[in-house]
């Protein structure tokens, strides 16, 4: 059996193009079911949230290689598996440093965050 939940992401930018976001359940029912999941959803939310971040990165980057290089799109199309691999192997490591690169900016800002969520609730 499978069960669904959605989560609405908000994405919040600033004057100056900084960005964050703020997630909740998308209903009463999806916060229902999550909260039947061990840790009331927790992991599987953020699993999910951050597997997204990373297929948007990799789309992102790929979208990027394309306007950078007009022609890439039609090498790709005309080279064997071996050097298909080869091209998803760079292009991971790519994508890797990227999401590195965010997470060292953000971590700070949502391990203090978290540290408050807990803080709040004791009181």
């Amino acid at each position: 059996m499978s069960q669904v939940l959605k989560v609405v992401v908000t994405v919040l930018r600033d004057g100056r193009n900084g960005v964050g976001s703020s997630h909740d359940f998308a209903s009463e029912e999806d916060r229902r079911v999550a909260m039947s999941w061990p840790s009331g959803g927790l992991e599987q939310v953020a699993f999910a949230l951050l597997s997204e971040a990373v297929r948007r990165e990799a789309l992102l980057d790929v979208l990027l290689l394309l306007s950078e290089d007009p022609g890439y799109r039609e090498r790709l199309v005309g080279i064997g598996a071996e050097d298909r691999e080869r091209e998803v192997v760079r292009l991971e490591c790519l994508v890797r440093e990227q999401i590195t690169t965010i997470a060292k900016i953000v971590t700070k800002g949502a391990v203090s965050e978290a540290l408050q969520v807990v803080l709040d609730e004791g009181t």
